[in-house]
């Protein structure tokens, strides 16, 4: 993206190319460790740092334990799960959306278009 945007100078391109980039990084979201302290509002959209704090948070869980899991520990898988397929679904909408409608530019302006 960094590339793109140093190569498109004028019109709308470097605009798109930086609004694709600012939906890619909200949704890869900041890292954020193992004892996350900054909770999603409720507002919030998850992101892919969150999710995999999540699981790694429920894999210590359900790893440290030599009982059957508890039902918060399902709850919360099933909550993980729930989250994880939303966020496969805004996943596929950025590429046939957002991606799509941008490569669409670069191919006008005759610059090397984005890999889905």
């Amino acid at each position: 993206m960094k590339e793109l945007r140093e190569r498109a100078k004028d019109g709308p391109l470097p605009e798109s190319i930086a609004n694709l980039d600012d939906k890619l990084a909200t949704f890869e979201g900041s890292a954020v460790g193992r004892r996350r302290r900054r909770q999603p509002t409720a507002d919030s959209e998850p992101h892919l740092s969150t999710v995999q704090a999540d699981l790694a948070k429920l894999l210590e869980i359900l790893q440290g334990a030599d009982a059957k899991p508890t039902t918060q520990a399902v709850a919360a898988c099933e909550t993980v799960q729930k989250t994880l397929k939303g966020l496969g679904d805004r996943w596929q909408t950025l590429q046939k959306q957002d991606v799509n409608a941008l490569n669409e530019q670069l191919r006008q302006a005759q610059m090397p278009v984005l890999a889905p």
